[in-house]
């Protein structure tokens, strides 16, 4: 398979998203409290909040099922970057909405973290 060192290194891009998704849905009362403690997110009622959750838990989880799938099958690349492009405007969201240390200074090394996955899905989406 010529496919093998970026299954691997998507593998392990992925794992991350697909960890947290499972995380999120798994502890799905948790995950809408704490996102209520973030503008704008404050703002909205409970099940507003529980909504975004779910849909952003299901694209962590989902997402990378795809992409791991159209790499393993040489197959479904435009499925892959539509995949990629969520996962994109995901992390973006949570760059601006989550860990901007604009807003919460702590959050500075996450935003870095989560810099650097935006950093990666741009370069795995050249490559697809």
């Amino acid at each position: 398979m010529k496919n093998a060192f970026l299954l691997g290194v998507t593998l392990g891009l992925t794992l991350l998203f697909m960890v947290a998704g499972a995380n999120h849905l798994m502890d799905l009362k948790g995950s809408a409290n704490f996102l209520g403690t973030s503008f704008p997110f404050t703002y909205f009622p409970y099940a507003v909040n529980l909504l975004v959750i779910l849909i952003a838990s299901s694209i962590e989880l989902f997402a990378p099922l795809v992409i791991l799938y159209s790499l393993y099958t040489n197959s479904k690349r435009a499925l892959a970057k539509k995949a990629l492009c969520l996962l994109l405007l995901f992390i973006l969201s949570t760059l601006i909405f989550i860990h901007n240390p604009i807003i919460y200074p702590s959050e500075f090394h996450s935003f870095l973290k989560n810099l650097a996955m935006l950093s990666g899905l741009v370069l795995l989406y050249q490559k697809i």
